[in-house]
């Protein structure tokens, strides 16, 4: 638990999109394996399960990106200004730096910046793809893509605040199923065997039914196949995840399942 409440204070410190996204959620993650894992395996008594899950409920709401996205364009543009100034070199340019207008793309990257910020306020499953037309606009292109650090601001900006949108959208998924998973240990522990169906665990162990951050709707659940599922953003339901190792499912983008049988996570450590 001291590590889920760090990494959502490290998400929450307006740090860059790569701080979010390398301490926040990593962090965060490595608490959530360990959290499951000992739920799964029942070595947490129900007292100290039933703390999970209130300690839970205020983790799972989504942290806004905002900040970050502002602290990256921030980072970003100081590159680009070590990039003029000769003090970062970058092998990739294909022009010489006398010729890199950094206003315009300055100005380019804070639009993209601002794109970013107004996509994350949208809930994942209902987001358009970003829109990119300005790159079809040969000056826009020269400027952003074809000057060397353009290209190098357009690389990071993307794969940082991609991967760290992505992440965000993650996370409130897995802290929800783990509550829910918390919840089905103490029914286990109390009553010796898996609930039949999640309304089983309402109102004695959860206030409501769990609901998936992705769809809005309850997990998906099978106490004989022993799951608890999402369907991942594009709620398309494939009956849970494929991945072979259960740590795998849990962190699987697609279809994140959280895999009951303790024989399943007999790897987990390694």
């Amino acid at each position: 638990m001291r590590l889920i409440r760090l990494g959502a204070r490290i998400q929450r410190a307006q740090g860059t999109a790569f701080e979010c996204l390398v301490g926040g959620f990593a962090i965060q993650g490595t608490g959530i394996h360990r959290l499951v894992h000992m739920g799964v395996h029942g070595q947490l008594p129900a007292r100290v399960l039933r703390r999970g899950i209130e300690e839970l409920r205020p983790e799972i709401a989504r942290t806004a990106l905002a900040d970050s996205f502002k602290a990256e364009y921030v980072m970003l543009s100081n590159s680009l200004d070590l990039y003029v100034q000769g003090k970062v070199v970058d092998c990739r340019a294909p022009e010489p730096r006398f010729l890199l207008k950094p206003n315009q793309t300055r100005r380019l990257l804070g639009e993209k910046i601002r794109g970013w910020i107004e996509r994350d306020a949208v809930p994942a499953r209902s987001r358009r793809p970003l829109d990119d037309s300005d790159m079809e606009n040969p000056s826009s292109f020269e400027i952003f893509v074809l000057r060397g650090a353009g290209r190098r601001v357009l690389d990071l900006l993307l794969s940082s605040c991609s991967g760290t949108q992505r992440e965000a959208d993650f996370a409130p998924v897995r802290l929800a199923a783990t509550r829910a998973l918390l919840a089905i240990a103490a029914y286990r522990a109390e009553k010796g065997a898996l609930p039949d169906s999640l309304e089983a665990l309402v109102p004695a162990y959860l206030e409501a039914l769990p609901l998936d951050p992705y769809t809005g709707k309850s997990f998906l659940y099978s106490a004989s196949k022993m799951i608890l599922y999402s369907t991942g953003a594009d709620e398309f339901d494939s009956r849970g995840s494929t991945e072979a190792e259960a740590w795998r499912a849990l962190f699987d983008f697609d279809e994140p399942t959280l895999r009951l049988d303790p024989a399943a996570w007999k790897h987990a450590d390694t």
